[in-house]
């Protein structure tokens, strides 16, 4: 058994979840270059010009990310406050 076979059956699994219309809807917008990552690996389709359906475990975990990164920005732009304020 390869090393590799636990990412192919995840990604299998993802796959066929997609497949099953198991899918959240992610504007483009917040997602850069990655949806035609998605639609290569079989995780996303193009819904119209900025709209992509995105397998629904994937999507949670990129828009998790994505509100992480905006949390960590607003206190950043907090602390960057309070240290320009002195």
């Amino acid at each position: 058994m390869s090393g590799d076979s636990g990412g192919y059956l995840n990604r299998q699994r993802l796959v066929a979840s997609f497949d099953a219309g198991t899918t959240a809807r992610i504007h483009a917008e917040k997602l850069g270059e990655i949806p035609r990552f998605l639609v290569q690996q079989g995780l996303a389709k193009q819904v119209d010009w900025a709209w992509y359906d995105v397998e629904t475990g994937t999507a949670n975990q990129f828009m998790s990310y994505i509100a992480t990164c905006l949390g960590e920005f607003e206190r950043w732009v907090e602390s960057s406050r309070l240290v320009t304020a002195h």
